[in-house]
This record gives C-alpha cells, sequence and structure tokens, in this order.
C-alpha cells in the first residue's frame, strides 16, 4: 500500500474536496444523534440540528460510542 504524498490527513481531505460544500464538518462538537427509518438528525452543541440521510462519526471511541447510544437510545 501507498500513502499520498500529503500523508495520511491527504485521504480524508481528497474525500472531503468531492463532497458538495457545506456536507461536512470538521471540528464541530456533537451532543446528539436521532436516528429513525428515513432520516438522521445531529444535534451540534451549539443548539444548530442538522438532517441527513447518512452520516458518518469520526472520532474517539469513548465519544463515538456515546453518539450512537443516544442514536439508538441505549444506555451504556
Amino acid at each position: 500500500a501507498a500513502l499520498p504524498a500529503g500523508g495520511m490527513q491527504a485521504i480524508p481531505v481528497q474525500v472531503a474536496n468531492d463532497l458538495p460544500q457545506g456536507s461536512i464538518r470538521c471540528l464541530t462538537t456533537v451532543k446528539s444523534i436521532r436516528v429513525d427509518d428515513t432520516v438522521a438528525e445531529v444535534l451540534l452543541s451549539d443548539g444548530q440540528r442538522m438532517q441527513s440521510d447518512s452520516i458518518v462519526i469520526a472520532t474517539e471511541e469513548p465519544a463515538a460510542m456515546r453518539l450512537l447510544q443516544s442514536a439508538v437510545g441505549l444506555t451504556a
């Protein structure tokens, strides 16, 4: 396997560059996720709500588990 010239960080940057502007948020704290049959809703720490038919969680495991548990209504 070969690494990009810009290192591993070049991979998500390249992916983000191919997405519509505003469809990806970096360095943004997510308070909770709610998922139903048709939509995923993300509640940001500033109170803003975003909806999408899919989301990607890219964070450390403890935060990811907290968000996934809130998404499906589980408790730890």
